[in-house]
Protein backbone atom coordinates (compact mmCIF):
# COMPACT_ATOMS: atom_id res chain seq x y z
CA UNK A 1 0.00 0.00 0.00
CA UNK A 2 2.90 2.36 0.77
CA UNK A 3 4.33 2.37 -2.90
CA UNK A 4 0.61 3.02 -4.20
CA UNK A 5 0.91 6.16 -2.05
CA UNK A 6 4.64 6.95 -2.94
CA UNK A 7 3.86 6.34 -6.68
CA UNK A 8 0.43 8.45 -6.13
CA UNK A 9 2.67 11.54 -4.51
CA UNK A 10 5.30 11.78 -7.21
CA UNK A 11 2.95 11.33 -9.77
CA UNK A 12 1.17 13.92 -8.34
CA UNK A 13 4.26 16.53 -7.80
CA UNK A 14 5.48 16.12 -10.85
CA UNK A 15 2.10 17.37 -12.63
CA UNK A 16 2.31 20.16 -10.69
CA UNK A 17 5.79 20.77 -11.94
CA UNK A 18 4.58 19.87 -15.42
CA UNK A 19 2.01 22.48 -14.53
CA UNK A 20 4.65 25.21 -13.26
CA UNK A 21 7.00 25.30 -16.24
CA UNK A 22 3.82 26.23 -18.55
CA UNK A 23 1.89 28.27 -19.88
CA UNK A 24 -1.32 26.15 -19.32
CA UNK A 25 -5.23 26.29 -18.63
CA UNK A 26 -5.24 23.37 -16.58
CA UNK A 27 -5.86 23.73 -12.80
CA UNK A 28 -4.13 20.06 -11.73
CA UNK A 29 -2.52 17.12 -13.68
CA UNK A 30 -3.19 14.91 -10.03
CA UNK A 31 -3.59 11.49 -10.57
CA UNK A 32 -5.82 9.28 -8.42
CA UNK A 33 -4.87 5.53 -7.29
CA UNK A 34 -8.12 4.11 -8.85
CA UNK A 35 -6.48 5.88 -12.54
CA UNK A 36 -3.09 5.05 -11.99
CA UNK A 37 -4.38 1.17 -11.57
CA UNK A 38 -6.15 1.22 -14.60
CA UNK A 39 -2.94 3.13 -16.26
CA UNK A 40 -1.24 0.16 -15.00
CA UNK A 41 -3.54 -2.93 -16.46
CA UNK A 42 -3.43 -1.24 -19.64
CA UNK A 43 0.46 -1.22 -19.94
CA UNK A 44 0.54 -4.82 -18.45
CA UNK A 45 -2.12 -5.69 -20.97
CA UNK A 46 -0.31 -4.11 -24.18
CA UNK A 47 3.41 -5.05 -22.67
CA UNK A 48 2.54 -8.69 -22.35
CA UNK A 49 0.52 -9.08 -25.81
CA UNK A 50 2.33 -7.05 -28.43
CA UNK A 51 6.05 -5.41 -27.75
CA UNK A 52 6.76 -4.07 -24.37
CA UNK A 53 7.54 -0.44 -25.93
CA UNK A 54 4.45 -0.15 -27.18
CA UNK A 55 2.79 0.03 -23.22
CA UNK A 56 3.73 3.42 -22.34
CA UNK A 57 3.22 4.67 -25.57
CA UNK A 58 -0.30 3.42 -25.56
CA UNK A 59 -0.84 5.18 -21.98
CA UNK A 60 0.67 8.22 -23.61
CA UNK A 61 -2.75 7.53 -26.56
CA UNK A 62 -4.86 6.85 -23.76
CA UNK A 63 -4.06 10.42 -22.12
CA UNK A 64 -4.88 12.15 -25.71
CA UNK A 65 -8.14 9.67 -25.49
CA UNK A 66 -8.95 11.00 -22.55
CA UNK A 67 -8.38 14.50 -23.04
CA UNK A 68 -10.37 14.60 -25.98
CA UNK A 69 -13.66 13.01 -24.89
CA UNK A 70 -13.39 15.23 -21.90
CA UNK A 71 -12.74 17.91 -23.87
CA UNK A 72 -16.68 17.15 -25.56
CA UNK A 73 -18.13 16.02 -22.74
CA UNK A 74 -16.97 16.87 -19.45
CA UNK A 75 -19.23 14.59 -17.56
CA UNK A 76 -17.60 11.35 -18.17
CA UNK A 77 -15.12 10.58 -15.80
CA UNK A 78 -11.61 10.33 -16.67
CA UNK A 79 -12.12 6.68 -15.01
CA UNK A 80 -14.40 5.74 -16.79
CA UNK A 81 -12.72 6.71 -19.81
CA UNK A 82 -9.68 4.81 -18.77
CA UNK A 83 -11.41 1.74 -18.16
CA UNK A 84 -13.18 2.10 -21.55
CA UNK A 85 -9.66 1.98 -23.03
CA UNK A 86 -9.11 -0.99 -20.99
CA UNK A 87 -11.21 -2.91 -22.62
CA UNK A 88 -10.38 -2.03 -26.30
CA UNK A 89 -6.80 -2.93 -25.75
CA UNK A 90 -7.74 -6.25 -23.60
CA UNK A 91 -9.90 -6.79 -27.01
CA UNK A 92 -6.88 -6.36 -29.03
CA UNK A 93 -4.61 -8.43 -27.59
CA UNK A 94 -4.81 -12.77 -27.08
CA UNK A 95 -2.82 -13.02 -23.65
CA UNK A 96 -3.43 -16.73 -23.73
CA UNK A 97 -1.20 -17.45 -26.71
Amino acid sequence: MNEDKSTTSWLNLYGKELLNSTDTSLESLDIDPEQITLLLEIAKVVAHGTERKNAPLATYLVGRYVADRRNKDSSISIETLIAQALKVAESMVDLDE
